[in-house]
């Protein structure tokens, strides 16, 4: 891990991913919107503390963007797999 990672905050991490990932296809860095994930990274990172199974994370994460966006913007579960793990990582190194 790299010494400026290892200095980020859970949620700017957090939001790194989900720019990364970018499931609902909101981000653009030509209009520099970075902080377009600001909320549901903020909100993944509050209930990551109590994820205890990738499964749980995966909830999560697709119940936070379902809840910010709605499940038809959302879209099927399985997007969010991947995305999942990535933050299922992060809050390993945090615990």
């Amino acid at each position: 891990m790299s010494h400026e990672l290892m200095h980020k905050s859970t949620t700017e991490r957090l939001m790194e991913i989900l720019l990364e990932h970018d499931p609902v296809r909101i981000y653009s860095p030509d209009h520099n919107n970075e902080d377009e994930y600001e909320p549901e990274a903020r909100a993944i990172a509050a209930g990551l503390r109590d994820c205890t199974t990738r499964a749980q994370c995966l909830d999560l994460v697709y119940g936070t963007f379902v809840r910010y966006f709605g499940a038809g913007i959302a879209g099927d579960p399985d997007r969010y797999v991947p995305i999942a793990a990535d933050v299922w990582a992060v809050g390993q190194r945090t615990v």
